[in-house]
């Protein structure tokens, strides 16, 4: 298996970010929600991000640590496999997370190591102190990921589940030996 590895983009780096919004089969996760942003199409999932978006996102959100943490997932040979991120909650002491992993690439282990390298980035770099997560209970490979990286189910309403693990607990799990 390769292993993968963060990549920090910069703005004319964004065409990745780009394809990977505007891949059918990668967002198919996002299809049919009443998502209420522009450039959001429910009957895919996809989301437009024109290239006279990414300089205005790229500094809030790429640029916008401690914050906000957004990174490209890297291969050994240099291909971008998906992404991840994390943002500061604005109602409480904990940070949303997020993973995609290109549709091309799922199946090969990399949301496993994603998940660890975006883990290590929050708790180890940022002290962030708790991570969250929600998504459909039918997800059941992310459901699945989650736990398996030491995730808790908090709650579960409308077949949504939210996941959440604290810094105290990744630490707990991922001693250094």
């Amino acid at each position: 298996m390769q292993t993968i590895k963060l990549y920090l983009p910069q703005k004319h780096e964004m065409g990745y970010r780009q394809e990977l919004l505007s891949d059918v089969a990668t967002m198919e996760y996002n299809k049919g929600y009443d998502l209420n942003f522009a450039g959001y199409c429910k009957e895919t999932g996809c989301i437009d991000f024109p290239q006279k978006q990414w300089e205005k996102w790229c500094e809030w959100f790429v640029c916008g640590q401690p914050d906000r943490f957004y990174a490209y997932l890297q291969d050994e040979q240099g291909n971008f496999v998906g992404d991840v991120n994390f943002h500061k909650s604005t109602s409480q002491n904990e940070y949303e997370m997020g993973i995609v992993i290109q549709a091309k690439y799922r199946g090969k282990g990399y949301g496993t190591q994603a998940l660890q390298l975006l883990m290590q980035q929050a708790f180890e770099v940022f002290g962030v102190e708790k991570l969250c997560n929600s998504f459909e209970k039918s997800r059941t490979a992310a459901q699945t990921l989650h736990l398996n990286a030491g995730f808790m189910i908090e709650t579960e309403k409308s077949g949504i589940l939210r996941l959440s693990i604290n810094k105290d607990t990744y630490f707990k799990n991922n001693i250094k030996r």
